[in-house]
């Protein structure tokens, strides 16, 4: 699982370094696998950064969606 989440969040990255749509959506779906790791493995202290980092990418949706 760990390689899964290591080879999502690089390609969010670049896709965000693109500044594509892609990246906001692919960085939601990454959020997704790392909390379902985190619950998995009851590493609670990733939770913070899940819910944080899933608001950050509604945001650049939203903003993305409206420029």
């Amino acid at each position: 699982m760990t390689w899964v989440l290591s080879v999502s969040t690089i390609l969010n990255m670049w896709l965000m370094g693109n500044k594509t749509i892609a990246g906001p959506i692919s960085g939601l779906g990454s959020q997704v696998l790392w909390g379902i790791y985190t619950v998995n493995t009851r590493q609670w202290g990733l939770l913070l950064s899940v819910v944080v980092l899933c608001a950050v990418h509604v945001r650049n949706l939203r903003r993305w969606l409206n420029s």
